[in-house]
């Protein structure tokens, strides 16, 4: 109800009065009067003047229901929302919420984290003013077709900051870069058997409203934040929410018929990674490559030192160390 009554005061050009609410919304005064107050009480400003009514004067930075909900066109993902202050790690606590049978579609998100990380274990330093978040996904498809949620999630990242003007690209499988930097990171974790998929968590971090004196010297070399990059605080509540509306499209493409078409459009035609040779990191080896392209189903193409084209199902590119220019 909460949410319902902040739509219609967001969507209000000016006052409007108890009795409106009550009306379309079909719930007494009494009880609009009592959601008002646990609304300030969250943080929200609501001015409330006799014969006049109610206007939402300002809401608090926190990515709660209230604040993605009316942002959403989704039917099902991120219509669950279970939020926290601070939390270890949101893909911790979604397989913990997952193996109790959360709902598919449920959002995990938290003001911060103190125990976030990244691909291959790496730590992921998630303070406040960012965008830490899991999905939990029940999926009826193939293990081996999973990893493609992947480059879903970052299809849907890129798509979210160029509905605010905002021009990325896309480091394959799982990084958004803005000028050559990391903004966002992905790591999708699955729980299943040879057979069928029990759960998916996609794990999402991005850097929003981070200052850029947070970056030490090690790590300002190689992330930039939205903040630090545009020198202005960003609505964190309407970037998730286009993330979320964008990868429910794409993802539901992709489970009608198992089509990742509109996602490696997005993915081919805003690449970092083409045309540059790069280090290739696979679960037992190492190798330099050049980076060709993306195959129909989402695997990288690549040539090795031997000049041979190959297909690469999954992996990690680097260019550490390497000069493309």
């Amino acid at each position: 109800m909460e949410y319902e009554i902040l739509t219609l005061l967001k969507n209000a050009e000016d006052y409007i009065s108890g009795e409106y609410i009550s009306t379309n919304l079909n719930v007494s005064r009494t009880a609009i009067w009592k959601h008002i107050n646990n609304l300030k009480k969250k943080g929200y400003i609501i001015e409330g003047i006799s014969n006049k009514g109610y206007k939402l004067i300002s809401e608090p930075d926190l990515l709660t229901s209230n604040s993605i909900i009316p942002n959403l066109k989704t039917k099902t993902i991120g219509r669950n929302i279970i939020h926290f202050d601070s939390i270890n790690s949101t893909n911790i606590k979604a397989k913990e919420l997952a193996s109790n049978d959360l709902t598919d579609g449920s959002l995990i998100i938290s003001e911060e984290q103190n125990g976030g990380s990244g691909r291959l274990g790496r730590k992921w330093i998630s303070p406040k003013g960012g965008i830490w978040c899991s999905l939990v996904l029940r999926p009826n498809i193939p293990p081996i077709e999973a990893p493609k949620v992947t480059q879903i999630a970052a299809a849907a990242v890129f798509k979210s900051l160029e509905d605010l003007g905002i021009k990325s690209t896309i480091k394959w499988p799982n990084d958004i870069h803005i000028d050559g930097k990391k903004l966002c990171g992905i790591l999708v974790e699955m729980k299943g058997d040879m057979d069928a998929v029990d759960y998916l968590v996609v794990g999402t971090g991005i850097n929003v409203n981070i200052d850029s004196d947070f970056f030490d010297d090690n790590i300002r070399n190689i992330a930039t934040s939205l903040k630090s990059k545009f020198n202005r605080d960003f609505d964190r509540s309407k970037i998730i929410a286009g993330y979320l509306n964008h990868f429910e499209e794409l993802y539901l493409d992709f489970l009608n018929n198992l089509d990742l078409k509109k996602t490696i459009d997005i993915c081919r035609a805003n690449s970092i990674i083409f045309g540059k040779k790069a280090k290739l990191i696979t679960y037992n080896s190492e190798e330099i490559v050049t980076c060709l392209s993306l195959s129909d189903s989402g695997n990288l193409i690549v040539k090795d030192s031997n000049g041979n084209e190959k297909t690469v199902l999954s992996g990690e590119i680097t260019f550490n160390g390497l000069n493309n220019n």
